[in-house]
């Protein structure tokens, strides 16, 4: 049977589609949630900094809104400075280490507050819905070349 007359089929019975809808969903959110297992805060950062700024350091990205090799952005800052998981202070996102340093604060709190690493990185860019799968093609892109992660170079504590 053709996509067409399947979905000429789905139209005439509401439940039938609705049903479809919702197990479709369901697959893809458990295939999802499946490929977040056994993934870290590197691997996470690293698939990040790739789609992010191909692993570069960089000042302002052309959306005029994110900074540096991760993307942070103000917004990210002030939330973390009204949860009170970072000081007050005026923070620079144009310094590497300060990006890395927030990206690796956010990242963390979005784990927590949303409880998967694939929630929390389709949170870290939410005005994008492809945003997840680009980080995970990095990912596992790096995985099958074989090339090693590398670890940030900050402490969260510094």
């Amino acid at each position: 049977m053709s996509s067409e007359k399947m979905i000429h089929l789905l139209r005439g019975f509401p439940p039938l589609r609705e049903a479809f809808a919702g197990a479709l969903a369901a697959l893809f959110a458990a295939a999802a949630l499946a490929s977040a297992r056994g993934v870290g805060l590197n691997e996470v950062m690293y698939g990040i900094s790739r789609v992010e700024s191909s692993g570069q350091d960089v000042g302002l990205h052309s959306d005029g809104v994110a900074y540096g090799r991760y993307g942070v952005t103000y917004v990210a800052v002030s939330e973390l400075q009204r949860k009170r998981l970072v000081g007050p202070d005026r923070i620079d996102l144009m310094d590497p280490d300060t990006n890395e340093r927030m990206a690796m604060q956010y990242l963390l709190y979005l784990k927590r507050r949303y409880g998967s690493w694939w929630r929390a990185v389709e949170q870290y860019n939410p005005r994008s819905s492809t945003y997840a799968r680009k980080v995970w093609a990095e990912m596992d892109r790096r995985r099958k070349a074989g090339i090693p992660l590398e670890t940030p170079s900050l402490a969260l504590n510094d």
